[in-house]
């Protein structure tokens, strides 16, 4: 037996003509910064003693219907955005749009998930 094949399909970037690296990198810049943004909501919870008094969604049944949209989402924008990625104002670019009227949480959060957007190197 060999090694199980990778899944191609959304979560591989392969049907938005990316690159497996590209679609992993980009996602792992994603998840950083939401583990940036749910570390700051943790740390305010525990200062006030206690979470939100709110109902917990349903993961199965409400969240992932709503990721997989997301997903299909995120790689059709990147595949848009793959040819100005090594553009020379690209690094211009990004800090103009998250440098936009932001708390600083969310801006930090931008910051982070498109830090390796831009691939040009000047």
């Amino acid at each position: 037996m060999g090694q199980p094949q990778a899944r191609r399909g959304p979560s591989t970037g392969a049907g938005y003509k990316l690159a497996p690296a590209q679609a992993e990198q980009f996602f792992s810049a994603q998840i950083e910064a939401n583990k940036l943004v749910q570390y700051a909501h943790l740390s305010d919870w525990q200062l006030q003693g206690n979470a939100p008094n709110a109902p917990r969604p349903d993961l199965v049944g409400q969240i992932r219907p709503q990721l997989d949209q997301l997903q299909k989402r995120l790689l059709q924008q990147l595949a848009d955005f793959t040819p100005q990625r090594s553009d020379p104002q690209c690094p211009q670019w990004l800090a103009k749009a998250v440098h936009q009227p932001l708390d600083p949480l969310r801006q930090l959060a931008m910051i982070r998930a498109t830090a390796q957007l831009c691939i040009y190197k000047g």
